[in-house]
């Protein structure tokens, strides 16, 4: 017998009602967030609250460095990952209004050197993440470098400048990139005549009074009183992860959690800048079909809970950092941490911190199972694969209970509880699929995977039955060459499994996906496509990784 069950959501943050919270106790409920990140055993973080151009919240927690002792505290330094873009975006914005440069200028114009592709790459592109350039990171971790390495800018510039194809035509679609926004840091030095470090010191950080702000722009650079960065390996135990990378412009900014308050409220009170370039700064991307993007200049814009909220993240080595504003309500917050698995939880704190002091709630709703259950006919168009990277495929399927998803290089199969119409959780966690409505009788086109502020758009692809154990891979044995790379790998057999060999990388596995489309075990080599030659015989590959795509390399040696 079929019962009838009504289901009452109630969205509340965190464990205490709205109701308990006033401004005197505010502070206290953040120090109880904070206490996991407490202690002399672990690395921590620091935070700041500020409004109407106040510091309302100041606290740092945890250990800058585990092997001296030495707390985390206001004026200690971190490394604050893609946070720096911000500030490259600006730095473009202020040469603007010098009249040194137009958005719309194509890159080749301030970076001559730089090759000449198929389509059009303006600065513009660059700043939001259109540009269609291969990410730097996928780059040069398939040369075998890693973040300890010594890397300088000009090396990790002359990598990208190898590259003879995009990923994309400029302005097509997004993709967050990198390149783009080291390459901007190259427009700034030539545009200027300054070091990207000299341009940014007089015209960010000295009126800002930025006084312990600086940029990591040379391997093995002294950075006095700068946390060190560490990964958790077991139960009070961690590990260092060294950071040597002296890349700039995507990253590379080194600041403190007061110097970081400074540039948050100048966003409200501007000591440097004006209102034109803080509005051009937070005007949306718009794609070459008229799709408005989430993603600005250097930073994100959103509606949360009602109020227009700017943010962006950043992440290097085991450094995490975040930056959230509500102009309206000129209130921010920062975040520093030096601990790897502090980020989604500091997207969870901002937040919660944000509707605690704003006073912003959802209303608690009381909704019937019939109305938030999807049809059938939606769950049937639902089922299918689509690409959230290259090697990373989200298959779809139905089952009674409703649908599940699979994993590429995962065994699991993941329950999708339905929240609303077309709202998916994956079980065991907070992140959610959104599937668009189709047209009437078509599948669903793409999807939308959300892990916490990050949301991946992936679109169906076709698929033919195969069967991977027919596959014959003794022909694709050998070792391959990539001219624009300047490294290669050695395909051989281990155990039964397809094995790409490489001289500083560890050895990486292959699966067969589809015909001639294998998926690897890594994120910067994820997906390898067959080239044969008018014979069938295998004469190379396309490899490609999150975010730089289908780089070819040549069979050179059965």
């Amino acid at each position: 017998m079929k019962k009838v069950i009504v289901f009452m959501f109630v969205l509340l943050v965190g464990n205490c009602s709205f109701s308990q919270i006033t401004p005197k106790n505010i502070p206290a409920k953040i120090d109880s967030l904070l206490q996991n990140w407490a202690g002399k055993h672990r690395p921590g973080m620091a935070i700041a609250v500020m409004r109407d151009q106040q510091v309302i919240y100041k606290k740092a927690v945890g250990m800058a460095n585990l092997e001296y002792d030495l707390p985390i505290s206001a004026t200690t330094r971190f490394h604050v990952g893609s946070v720096s873009k911000q500030f490259t975006a600006f730095a473009i914005l202020l040469l603007e209004s010098q009249g040194k440069l137009s958005l719309q200028d194509e890159i080749q114009k301030h970076l001559p050197k730089f090759p000449a592709f198929a389509h059009k790459v303006t600065i513009l592109h660059l700043l939001n993440h259109t540009s269609g350039l291969r990410d730097n990171g996928d780059l040069i971790s398939l040369v075998g470098s890693k973040e300890s390495d010594e890397v300088t800018f000009d090396e990790m510039v002359q990598l990208v400048s190898q590259q003879k194809h995009l990923n994309f035509v400029p302005g097509s679609t997004y993709e967050y990139c990198n390149t783009g926004y080291m390459l901007l840091a190259k427009i700034v030095e030539n545009a200027s005549g300054q070091s990207f470090l000299n341009f940014a010191t007089q015209y960010i950080f000295k009126p800002l009074d930025m006084r312990h702000t600086t940029v990591f722009d040379a391997p093995h650079k002294i950075i006095k009183n700068l946390a060190s960065s560490y990964q958790a390996i077991g139960e009070k135990k961690f590990r260092r992860n060294n950071l040597n990378y002296a890349i700039y412009g995507s990253t590379g900014l080194i600041t403190t959690l007061d110097d970081l308050s400074k540039w948050a409220m100048n966003f409200a009170q501007p000591k440097v800048g004006f209102k034109a370039l803080f509005q051009k700064m937070k005007t949306s991307g718009i794609l070459n079909n008229g799709d408005t993007l989430r993603y600005a200049l250097g930073q994100e814009v959103k509606n949360y809970k009602g109020l227009e909220c700017i943010f962006h993240g950043g992440g290097i080595a085991s450094y995490r950092a975040y930056v959230m504003r509500f102009p309206t309500k000129k209130f921010s917050i920062v975040v520093l941490s030096n601990a790897r698995a502090s980020g989604l939880h500091i997207i969870r704190y901002v937040k919660q911190i944000a509707d605690w002091y704003l006073k912003l709630k959802t209303t608690a709703k009381v909704t019937s199972r019939k109305k938030v259950k999807p049809s059938k006919a939606f769950l049937k168009a639902c089922v299918g694969s689509y690409q959230i990277q290259p090697g990373l495929i989200f298959s779809v399927s139905q089952t009674k209970a409703g649908l599940q998803l699979k994993i590429t290089n995962q065994d699991d199969l993941i329950p999708l509880k339905a929240i609303s119409a077309n709202t998916f959780m994956l079980a065991g966690s907070e992140y959610k699929i959104i599937f668009p409505r189709p047209q009437a009788g078509k599948p669903v086109a793409q999807l939308h995977y959300w892990q916490g502020d990050f949301e991946y758009i992936a679109k169906r692809i076709p698929m033919v039955d195969f069967d991977e154990k027919s596959v014959d891979l003794k022909p694709l044995l050998g070792r391959y060459y990539s001219p624009e790379l300047k490294t290669s790998y050695t395909l051989v057999l281990q155990k039964g499994k397809l094995t790409a060999l490489h001289a500083r990388n560890a050895p990486i596995t292959f699966t067969p996906f589809q015909p001639d489309v294998l998926i690897g075990n890594s994120f910067f080599l994820q997906r390898l496509i067959l080239v044969r030659n008018a014979q069938g015989k295998v004469v190379g590959g396309k490899i490609s990784g999150a975010r730089a795509k289908d780089i070819y390399f040549e069979k050179v040696r059965q």
